[in-house]
């Protein structure tokens, strides 16, 4: 039996139609549902199977909370066809992970934000949506900061140093970078939850207020089209300048980065 199992594996992912992906759903929750019994609290269907939007070789991405403090496990396995994962959550702990604003944000908390109820009151969903969007504007502020200071500053610095010493192996990597860090700082000075991590630069492209260079770079990125390093250093120095110009007209405080932090 192990046998037959291993060519399945070395093959990849084999196409699976929606219906049959939402059989195997079906299996996850129940074989959840036996294991945890009455601690269940709720479970969730999130990632493109949750959305309608999965394609014959998409994995399935799930939570399930229960009454236990403290829970926090994450199981993956390949579930014959395809990849499954489910996260096993006490309540305090995706409370806890809902309610953290980070550099990331903009593409981890879909996941907390808008996940297809399989079980559980729909209260206990509302409640985790809330906790993602209910901060104040200096939590958002301060994650903004770290990527503009930890990613973009540090990372211009890095393509400066590539083309004053002529070494241009990284700037492709570089561009990447950077164009993600853009995408989440303006998701995050939106409030923007992106679709997924493999939507967010062109979905970045669509909100009100983006730094000059923004697209450019984006567009370069999306393309492929990083074999020039020359001008991916070019389109990388237009961005920061944009950036600049940018934290100028958002009328964000860098003040607490610009001191001595001890």
């Amino acid at each position: 039996m192990a046998d037959e199992k291993l060519p399945r594996f070395s093959s990849g992912p084999r196409p699976l139609a929606r219906a049959a992906r939402l059989v195997v759903v079906d299996s996850i929750v129940a074989r959840l549902l036996e294991t945890h019994r009455d601690h269940v609290v709720a479970i969730g269907l999130y990632g493109s199977t949750g959305r309608g939007t999965d394609g014959t070789y998409s994995d399935i991405e799930m939570f399930c909370v229960i009454d236990q403090l403290g829970e926090d496990r994450r199981y993956e396995w390949i579930h014959g066809d395809g990849k499954a994962e489910v996260a096993l959550f006490g309540e305090d702990v995706i409370r806890g992970k809902a309610a953290t604003v980070d550099e990331g944000w903009s593409v981890t908390h879909a996941e907390f934000a808008y996940p297809q109820r399989l079980r559980g009151d729909q209260r206990f969903f509302s409640e985790l949506h809330d906790l993602v969007f209910a901060h104040p504007d200096e939590t958002f502020a301060q994650a903004e900061r770290g990527i503009i200071v930890d990613e973009l500053y540090e990372g211009i610095g890095k393509v400066r140093n590539a083309v004053a010493t002529g070494d241009f192996v990284k700037l492709a990597s570089r561009a990447c970078r950077t164009a993600l860090m853009s995408a989440l700082l303006l998701g995050l000075a939106r409030r923007k939850i992106y679709t997924a991590a493999g939507l967010d630069l062109a979905e970045s492209m669509q909100l009100a207020g983006r730094p000059e260079g923004h697209d450019e770079l984006c567009r370069m990125v999306m393309s492929g089209d990083l074999a020039d390093s020359k001008q991916v250093a070019v389109t990388l120095e237009r961005h920061w300048q944009g950036v600049a110009e940018w934290i100028d007209c958002e009328g964000l405080d860098l003040s607490p980065s610009l001191r001595w932090p001890f």
